[in-house]
C-alpha cells in the first residue's frame, strides 16, 4: 500500500503515535529539495512537534552546533528559496493558514538573495510579484541599509505596492535614487510616494516615466519640490497637461532640478 500522498497529515498522524515509524521516516530537510510549497506545510507540523532527526539533516556541525533541529529545517528551506530564480521567487505564494509559521522564511530568502547580488544597487526589470513575496521583499530591502539605488522597471506594481514601497522610502537610510518607470501607479500610488519623500528628504532622483500619473497627481508634486527639491525628477510618457507642467516647472525656477517630460496634451 502505497504512502499517502498528504505529506502534511502524514507527519501529523506519524509523529506522535508511532515513534518506530518516524525514526524510518523521518523528515529530511535535504530531501525535500524541489517541494517548497510542501516544505511549507510540513514545517508547521515541525513547529508544532520539534521531532526531526537531527544528525540526517544537512548540517555544519561547527557553524549549527547551536542550533535546534527546527532552525536546522528552517535554515534549510531559506536556502531551497534563496536558489529560485528572481521571477520564480517574486511569484512565491502561500496559504493564509501558513503565513504566520512560514513568512519569516521567505523575508530571511529575500534578504540572503538581495544582499549577496545587490549591496548597493538594486534593479528589476519585468518582474511580476505575489503580494505576500512583494511584501516580504520590501521587508527585506529595509533591513539592507546600504542600499542607494532602486530600480523596479515594468513591474506591475500598483497602488497596493506602491503602498508597502512607501513604508520603506520612509526609514531608509541611504537610498538617493528611485525609479519606477512603466508601473500603473497611478495618482493614489503617487500620492503615498509624496507623503513618504515629505519624511525621507535625501532621495534626489525619481523617475516616473509612464506612470499613469494625470494632472491631478502631478499638481501635488509642485509643494513637494518647492520644500526638498531633486536633482532629476522624470515624468515622460504620463496623461500631463499644461496646467500641471507649468506649475512643475515654476516649482523648480532657481533650483538645480532637471525635470524632463513630454510635450504637453490639448
Amino acid at each position: 500500500m502505497s504512502e499517502p500522498k498528504d505529506h502534511f497529515n502524514f507527519i501529523h498522524r506519524k509523529l506522535p503515535s508511532d515513534k518506530d515509524r518516524a525514526e524510518k521516516d523521518f523528515i529530511s530537510a535535504s530531501g525535500m529539495q524541489g517541494e517548497l510549497v510542501e516544505n511549507l506545510k510540513l514545517l508547521k507540523a515541525l513547529i508544532q512537534s520539534e521531532k526531526v532527526k537531527t544528525n540526517l539533516l544537512n548540517s555544519d556541525l561547527t557553524a549549527q552546533k547551536n542550533q535546534s533541529p527546527l532552525e536546522k529545517v528552517q535554515e534549510t528551506i531559506i536556502e531551497e528559496l534563496s536558489t529560485l530564480d528572481i521571477e520564480k521567487l517574486a511569484l512565491f505564494d502561500m496559504s493564509k493558514k501558513y503565513i504566520e509559521e512560514c513568512f519569516e522564511l521567505l523575508i530571511s530568502a529575500w534578504r540572503r538573495k538581495i544582499q549577496h547580488n545587490y549591496p548597493q544597487t538594486l534593479t528589476f526589470a519585468h518582474i511580476r510579484f505575489s503580494k505576500v513575496s512583494f511584501k516580504a521583499f520590501i521587508i527585506a530591502l529595509t533591513l539592507n541599509v546600504t542600499l542607494k539605488a532602486l530600480r523596479l522597471e515594468s513591474c506591475q506594481l500598483g497602488p497596493f505596492e506602491i503602498k508597502l514601497l512607501a513604508v520603506l522610502i520612509k526609514v531608509h537610510p541611504a537610498l538617493e535614487f528611485l525609479h519606477l518607470d512603466h508601473n500603473p501607479v497611478e495618482d493614489e500610488g503617487l500620492y503615498s510616494i509624496i507623503a513618504a519623500l515629505k519624511v525621507n528628504t535625501q532621495i534626489e532622483h525619481l523617475s516616473l516615466i509612464d506612470t499613469q500619473i494625470t494632472d491631478e497627481g502631478a499638481l501635488q508634486l509642485g509643494p513637494l519640490i518647492l520644500k526638498r527639491p531633486f536633482k532629476s525628477l522624470h515624468l515622460e510618457k504620463n496623461k500631463l497637461t499644461k496646467k500641471s507642467l507649468t506649475e512643475l516647472q515654476k516649482a523648480c525656477e532657481g533650483s538645480y532640478n532637471i525635470l524632463t517630460y513630454d510635450e504637453p496634451i490639448d
